[in-house]
C-alpha cells in the first residue's frame, strides 16, 4: 500500500483527531501515566510535544543539533498548561501544519511518522487498542524496505524477514540471517521500540552484527523490553 505525497496532512489530521478525542476522554490519572516508550514522559508530556512540533513547524522553528534539547523545550514550555489547552494549540497550529504536509514531497514525511509512532506510544500505555489508520498500516512495509535497501547498499549479507508463522515477508529468500518479526515489530524496533535483547532473540540465525541493527534503528533500540 502507497500514500499519495499530497495526503500527508490528510492522513496526518486523521490521527491527530482520534487521538485528541482519545486524550479528551481521559482523567487527570490516565495523563499522568507514564509512557514506558518515552522515558521520563507521561501522557500530558508526549501530546505537549506533538503540539510543540505542530507549533514549531509553522513558526520556522527547527530542531538543533540535538534533538533531545529541542524536545525537551516543547514539553518543558507546556509542563504547567492543562492538556486541554495543549490539545486547543495543537488543533490552531496544524491547521497550518497541515497544509504544509499535504506540500512535502516525500511520500510519507518525518513528522506524520513521529504522530503514528507517538499514537501507538500513549494507547499502549494506557492499554486502548491501536487504530490502524492508513499510515499506520503502510509504515511496517517502509521501514522494511528501508531497511533492505540499506544493507543491500552497504554490501552487508542480506537477511531474509519471515513472519511468526513462517511466511516470507521481504529480504533475499537465500539468505542465511534469517529475522522472523512481525510487521508492527519491524516498525516498532525501527522506531526505538525494542530492545537490542528484543532484536536479538527474533534473529534465528543468531545474535545480528551492529551494522545490521543501525541499518533496522532509526532510533537506537530502547534501553529496557517493551510490548506496546
Amino acid at each position: 500500500m502507497s500514500l499519495e505525497p499530497r495526503a500527508a496532512g490528510v492522513e496526518y489530521a486523521g490521527i491527530r483527531e482520534s487521538l485528541s478525542a482519545l486524550i479528551r476522554s481521559l482523567g487527570p490519572h490516565e495523563l499522568a501515566t507514564p509512557v514506558p516508550s518515552c522515558p521520563g514522559w507521561s501522557v500530558h508530556d508526549v501530546v505537549a510535544h506533538l503540539a510543540g512540533v505542530a507549533a514549531d513547524a509553522v513558526n520556522g522553528v527547527h530542531p538543533t543539533d540535538s534533538l533531545d534539547e529541542w524536545t525537551a523545550r516543547q514539553v518543558a514550555e507546556r509542563a504547567e498548561t492543562a492538556t486541554t489547552l495543549v490539545l486547543r494549540e495543537w488543533e490552531r497550529s496544524s491547521s497550518q501544519f497541515e497544509v504544509l504536509l499535504n506540500r512535502d514531497s516525500a511520500m510519507l514525511p518525518a513528522r506524520v511518522i513521529d504522530l503514528a509512532t507517538h499514537d501507538d506510544d500513549i494507547r499502549g500505555a494506557i492499554g486502548h487498542p491501536r487504530v490502524m489508520s492508513p499510515v499506520h498500516t503502510v509504515l511496517p512495509a517502509l521501514m522494511l524496505r528501508r531497511w533492505t535497501d540499506g544493507i543491500d547498499r552497504a554490501g552487508l549479507e542480506p537477511v531474509l524477514v519471515v513472519t511468526p508463522n513462517g511466511d516470507r515477508w521481504g529480504g533475499d529468500a537465500d539468505a542465511r540471517v534469517v529475522a522472523r518479526m512481525s510487521p508492527t515489530f519491524l516498525y516498532r524496533a525501527a522506531m526505538g521500540r525494542r530492545s537490542r535483547s528484543q532484536i536479538d532473540q527474533a534473529f534465528e540465525s543468531g545474535p545480528p552484527t551492529q551494522a545490521i541493527v543501525d541499518l533496522l534503528c532509526v532510533f537506537p533500540p530502547s534501553a529496557s523490553d517493551l510490548v506496546h
